[in-house]
């Protein structure tokens, strides 16, 4: 695939060259959705497309139909199985009919689980987005990630849950399992239109780094769609 490996970092197919981080660009698959219960945001992302020689990113198609499935994830977060009606997700070849099973895509197609509690175990919309972000950072994507956090940010998750304490259901491994409703989109990451000074990343990352900032403080970023949380409870914004 012209110079490219895929790695088993996040569900994401990276083009990794020098193992350092990466700004996400083009066309992605974007799976991802909530498990109320637990608490837990499920999200993965494939690049698609072709490349500036012509090839493939992709080899397989990682998108999901819209749906309930059932997952486990291990103790970091990585999601170790994806079923639903009790049957393995499986994902076609690009280039063939043939499909392969969920966790035998070589880390094309593999989800994470991050929980998106506070320390204090309260759960709010900020909250959700803070973590979501955290989690990409951590995982070594640092650039152009605001068409990823966008899908986020006009959600629901999180949303109504400001005062409830949620306990997530954990085995003694520290694994976490689940249902949760998945969708599919495709997203654009560093769109010429988005491109001012310092290039077409430079929004996205600015959006990040607002986020990590109120990570800190329990709230959503600027950018976040809806009222904050502390919203009309007086007294101003929690920290300020």
């Amino acid at each position: 695939m012209s110079k490219k490996k895929l790695a088993a970092v996040l569900g994401f197919a990276l083009a990794l060259t020098t193992g350092t981080s990466m700004a996400l660009t083009g066309e992605w698959d974007f799976t991802s959705g909530y498990d109320d219960e637990n608490d837990v945001l499920v999200y993965g992302a494939s690049e698609t497309g072709t490349d500036e020689d012509g090839d493939l990113k992709a080899t397989f198609d990682c998108s999901v139909a819209d749906g309930t499935y059932e997952y486990e994830a291990n103790e970091d977060g990585d999601v170790t199985s994806l079923e639903q009606n009790g049957s393995t997700v499986t994902y076609p070849g690009v280039t063939s009919t043939t499909a392969v099973a969920y966790g035998d895509t070589d880390g094309e197609c593999d989800l994470r689980a991050v929980e998106v509690t506070n320390e204090q175990g309260v759960v709010n919309h900020g909250q959700v987005v803070s973590s979501f972000v955290h989690d990409l950072k951590e995982q070594g994507v640092e650039g152009g990630i605001g068409c990823l956090v966008r899908q986020v940010a006009q959600s629901d998750w999180g949303k109504g849950d400001e005062d409830a304490v949620v306990t997530t259901t954990t085995s003694p491994a520290g694994t976490v399992s689940g249902e949760v409703d998945l969708t599919s989109e495709t997203v654009t990451c560093g769109r010429p239109d988005h491109a001012g000074p310092g290039g077409p990343d430079k929004a996205d990352d600015e959006d990040a780094a607002e986020d990590e900032g109120d990570d800190k403080k329990g709230g959503p970023p600027e950018w976040a769609p809806g009222p904050p949380p502390w919203a009309g409870q007086g007294g101003g914004r929690p920290g300020g």
